[in-house]
C-alpha cells in the first residue's frame, strides 16, 4: 500500500509538470496519464554531457529544473 501511495504521488507530480509544458496543454488527461506513466526522470550534475554529438535518441527530453546550453558545429551538418 505504502509503495503504491508514492507511486501515485510520483506519477500525479509528473502530470502537473506536463501540464504546464506547452507542447501537452492540449493533450487530454488520458494520454498524460500514459505518457507520465513512461517518464524516466534523471538527474544530471552541472557539466554533465547528455548527448554526445551525432547521438540520435527516440527520447524527448524536458528540463523541469536548471538549465542546459546546446553547441552545433554546423560544419558537421
Amino acid at each position: 500500500e505504502y509503495i503504491k501511495d508514492i507511486f501515485e504521488i510520483e506519477i500525479n507530480d509528473i502530470i502537473e509538470f506536463l501540464k504546464i509544458c506547452p507542447i501537452f496543454t492540449k493533450v487530454s488527461n488520458e494520454t498524460l496519464i500514459k505518457l507520465a506513466i513512461r517518464v524516466e526522470m534523471k538527474k544530471y550534475h552541472r557539466g554533465k554531457t547528455i548527448l554526445e554529438k551525432r547521438y540520435k535518441s527516440d527520447h524527448l527530453y524536458l528540463i523541469r529544473r536548471g538549465s542546459v546550453k546546446v553547441f552545433f558545429n554546423f560544419w558537421e551538418f
